[in-house]
């Protein structure tokens, strides 16, 4: 009898392990290799992150390339997912060793933990060690690129950098160097994630330059309007002011030809002490007021020259770096295309879903 009840007990909590060691859903597999719930969850949440930490919780009411943040992120998460375990599968990373990283990796599984929250993943059902696990297959993805060698065309180099330079070689440099000395209230759009602009989806924004507007009008300083308006802390560092590659370096004076172009003919009309009507700018909204119009300088000709010349150098040595990353890319993609890629969207929708109500995104 008490065999009997020892075997009905041992069965008892054999059901019970078997119950709770359910077994986690795929959501992406890239020839065999298979990236689980947790982790995509982990990759998802990140990306999140990131994408706040650039443009705060506002990100949410943006676009991205003509898609809602939100689905940027989502698809930007699911493409890192499937690229990461393509580089591992081409460059045998499974097995990688990582030597001399466990201190790296557990530093950086404790950073990732502090920007989720303990709590977030243990609801999650994400455990240390699959967020160490997560860490450490990015560290191995990173080592596997490093081992990718890709070297530009040198000439495909210069043809682009004589592309890009073309307008500069033809300009009038006596008009791009015209001075101009203005202060303004610049009022956004949208903002730069990773170098590319990204417009706001809501309203608001020509509404403010309005009020900035009528504000002056009725007589406030343009210094009160600024300080209740603007958006731009250091004014010489506003997009449509730094478009041309070779720029003044005297606060708030700058070359006519450093201004957007839709700008030029207007600025250089106001009366110096007036302000602006509302400019509409690639970027946004402007209330401009001249202070004045600085005379040109004897060496302007042989200045323009000079920081063209290194606009040039500095071109070219993003351009080789770019197209050294456009060539390590081509590459990856070239290994995706020979892999079976499978997503399962029942897992995947039920994370996006989830992390959605995470994150408040509408």
């Amino acid at each position: 009898m008490r065999k009997r009840v020892k075997a009905v007990f041992a069965l008892g909590i054999l059901l019970v392990l078997l119950g709770g060691c359910k077994r986690p859903a795929a959501v992406v597999t890239v020839e065999g290799e298979t990236v689980y719930e947790q982790q995509a969850t982990l990759y998802l949440a990140l990306t999140l992150k990131a994408y706040e930490e650039q443009a705060g919780k506002e990100i949410w009411n943006m676009r991205i390339g003509g898609v809602d943040a939100f689905d940027a992120a989502c698809e930007a998460a699911m493409e890192s997912m499937i690229r990461n375990k393509t580089v591992l599968i081409r460059r045998h990373g499974t097995q990688t060793t990582l030597i001399g990283d466990e201190e790296e990796i557990r530093r950086s599984s404790e950073n990732l933990t502090e920007r989720i929250g303990a709590q977030t993943l243990e609801g999650w059902g994400i455990t240390k060690e699959q967020v160490e696990s997560c860490v450490s297959e990015d560290y191995r993805v990173y080592q596997a690129l490093q081992q990718i060698t890709y070297l530009p065309d040198e000439e495909e180099i210069e043809e682009r950098v004589d592309e890009y330079f073309v307008w500069y070689d033809h300009v009038d440099v006596d008009e791009y160097m015209e001075r101009i000395w203005l202060d303004a209230v610049v009022i956004y759009t949208g903002q730069f994630m990773d170098g590319e602009w990204v417009e706001a989806t809501g309203k608001g924004a020509y509404e403010k330059a309005q009020e900035a507007k009528a504000a002056l009008d009725e007589g406030a300083s343009f210094e009160a309007v600024k300080k209740e308006y603007n958006e731009e802390k250091n004014i010489a560092s506003a997009p449509c002011f730094t478009v041309g590659v070779v720029q003044a370096q005297s606060g708030n004076i700058f070359f006519k030809g450093q201004l957007e172009r839709d700008l030029w003919e207007e600025l250089f009309r106001i009366p110096i002490g007036q302000n602006s009507e509302i400019l509409t700018t690639e970027y946004g909204y402007l209330i401009v007021r001249v202070v004045g119009f600085p005379e040109k300088e004897l060496n302007d000709r042989a200045l323009y020259h000079r920081k063209l010349e290194e606009a040039r150098e500095e071109y070219r040595q993003e351009m080789t770096q770019k197209m050294i990353q456009e060539g390590i890319e081509s590459t990856i993609d070239q290994w995706r295309q020979e892999l079976s890629v499978t997503v399962h969207m029942e897992a995947w929708q039920r994370i996006i879903e989830n992390l959605r109500q995470w994150i408040g995104a509408e």
